[in-house]
């Protein structure tokens, strides 16, 4: 899934205040915010990507390719492709939260 959802990075800055690490600097956000929202957005891909029919792949691989796709546009076509996405992607946005949770934890308490 291309990184075109502020959302999920505002999603992961947010898990981070959350559990303890409000006072990341810039440099360390810079370096930590992407990596996880980059596993965010392959479990996302894991659980959407599969409900796209063969017509949609192709679609999907042509918005790929164009320059310029928002993230308004994105989640247009996956609303339209796949509709429990928004369950969906809740759904893996509160598994991701947990596992992170846990690592998080793990980490302060190591």
């Amino acid at each position: 899934m291309p990184s075109h959802f502020g959302f999920l990075e505002e999603f992961i800055l947010n898990l981070l205040k959350k559990n303890g690490f409000e006072t990341l600097t810039e440099e360390q956000q810079l370096a930590y915010v992407p990596q996880f929202t980059a596993q965010l957005e392959e479990r996302l891909g894991l659980e959407l990507m599969p409900k796209l029919s063969d017509e949609q792949t192709e679609a999907f691989a042509e918005m790929i390719e164009r320059d310029g796709v928002g993230e308004e546009e994105w989640l247009a076509f996956w609303k339209q492709a796949v509709s429990t996405f928004d369950e969906d992607v809740m759904r893996v946005m509160q598994t991701f939260a947990s596992d992170m949770e846990r690592i998080l934890s793990q980490q302060k308490t190591g």
